[in-house]
């Protein structure tokens, strides 16, 4: 029986399309074997010719991601990874040359590096025409965050897992079909599974500064009256005390 070959994720198919545009190489995108953690390799035509398998991360919008991704996602092995984004300024062209990434992007912005060989291609502007839908958004990251904490959940209805993420059923189910759809998630006969659980764990950590981290900060309150808490110690289940004042009791 002969497993069944994943079709390449879009964002590389118009990434190597922009690319061979831009620079004037011709590429060609092939599945990886199974079992390899990567869905698609991407051949440069040059001379001779190179191959990379691609990393995907639709977003990066600073230099401290692409060094944290580069630490974490193994991307300073420039002999066989290569990146692929939506876009790199030329800040981030310049950052890929510094940490030996190789890396492509939708608008035709490149740095591919294979011994004497060196393609760098910087300044083109964002494409602005959406090619894929995104996968992550602040909901999407909580839903996320709840699988790969809990990884039961995969077994659970969508209307679970939306409960324990805090959002509604339908961003669950949207985002578990994205999911699937990147072959992030396979289903099997007892439910869902991870089909790498480290790549998705170190894209949703490198995603988490800019897209959640700030949603999540706490108000900051002050009162007109510092002792107000003091008229409600009566015993109740339904608030408590954090902080100073709850210190206070305590001590």
């Amino acid at each position: 029986m002969r497993a069944s070959v994943a079709a390449p994720d879009p964002l590389v198919i118009s990434a190597t399309q922009a690319f061979s545009v831009s620079a004037g190489v011709a590429t060609s995108v092939m599945p990886t074997r199974p079992g390899t953690g990567y869905d698609s390799t991407v051949e440069f035509k040059l001379d001779p010719p190179v191959r990379r398998v691609a990393v995907v991360v639709p977003s990066i919008d600073r230099q401290e991601r692409l060094s944290a991704l580069a630490a974490t996602g193994g991307l300073h092995d420039a002999q066989h990874v290569l990146l692929v984004t939506s876009y790199l300024s030329p800040a981030l062209v310049n950052a890929c040359r510094s940490l030996g990434v190789n890396a492509i992007d939708e608008s035709g912005n490149a740095f591919v590096k294979d011994g004497n060989t060196l393609v760098l291609i910087s300044g083109r502007p964002r494409a602005t025409e959406l090619r894929r839908p995104s996968l992550w958004s602040k909901r999407s990251l909580q839903v996320i965050l709840a699988l790969l904490v809990r990884p039961a959940l995969l077994h659970e209805s969508r209307r679970t897992i939306a409960m324990f993420a805090g959002v509604s059923t339908g961003t669950a189910h949207t985002t578990v079909q994205t999911l699937l759809q990147r072959k992030d998630l396979i289903e099997r006969g007892d439910g869902l599974a991870f089909t790498n659980f480290d790549r998705l764990l170190d894209e949703w950590v490198t995603l988490y500064p800019s897209l959640l981290r700030e949603s999540l900060k706490l108000g900051r309150y002050r009162a007109t009256e510092p002792n107000w808490w003091t008229d409600m110690l009566a015993s109740n289940d339904e608030w408590m005390l954090g902080g100073e004042s709850a210190a206070a009791l305590m001590t």
